[in-house]
């Protein structure tokens, strides 16, 4: 082996630094693109389409939320894979004393954590007694969020599951 000298050392550092400017370049640009539309995104990121409008929005989500509090309901969200293996998502959906809230309109997404892609909208049906079903096909294993609302009533509700 040829003995380390000044030259090769030289070499060693700006192949080395050269390495790393050039996958730092590549990274850039590929986030570049992808914030400009060019590339696909699996990164959620925000979370909104519009948050200018959502905040202009604010104080009226607030009001929902406080009006949601004030009646007591709370909601539990629950998944399972039926045969054939599809998702059934129930919500139940009680009152501060217990009895259950029926006939509510319903409207819900299952949403995946990374990829605003394999999101997946829920339509719930009254099956009574407080309990609102979904069915979904085609659902992977994994970690998602469900949220839930009423768009005549102020109520919300949300949770992450995990889906075998």
């Amino acid at each position: 082996m040829a003995p380390l000298t000044g030259r090769k050392t030289l070499a060693i550092l700006v192949a080395s630094f050269g390495v790393v400017f050039a996958v730092n370049g590549y990274m850039i640009a590929q986030a570049v693109n992808t914030f400009r539309g060019e590339a696909a995104s699996t990164f959620r990121g925000e979370s909104e389409k519009d948050e200018y409008l959502q905040g202009i929005d604010y104080n009226r989500t607030l009001a929902r939320r406080a009006e949601q509090k004030a009646r007591g309901w709370h909601a539990a969200i629950g998944a399972i894979r039926v045969a054939g293996g599809a998702i059934q998502v129930a919500l139940d959906v009680k009152a501060r004393d217990g009895s259950p809230v029926s006939g509510l309109k319903i409207e819900g997404v299952l949403r995946h954590p990374s990829d605003a892609h394999r999101d997946l909208a829920l339509a719930f049906t009254d099956a009574g007694s407080g309990t609102y079903r979904a069915l979904l096909q085609h659902v992977s294993p994994g970690v998602w969020e469900v949220e839930v609302r009423s768009p005549n009533t102020p109520f919300e509700a949300s949770r992450s599951l995990w889906l075998r």
